[in-house]
């Protein structure tokens, strides 16, 4: 089995679709990466 995550922090004023859509983002980085990856959203 193998896990990939994305992480995101939502931002002071940020709303909550677009710190979920960072989130998604940093998800497919850590796909593209490889196997058991964790990308961090910028």
């Amino acid at each position: 089995m193998t896990i990939s995550g994305g992480v995101a922090q939502r931002r002071p004023g940020e709303a909550s679709g677009s710190a979920l859509r960072r989130t998604d983002q940093a998800l497919y980085a850590a796909e593209r990466a490889g196997r058991d990856k964790v990308e961090i959203a910028a």
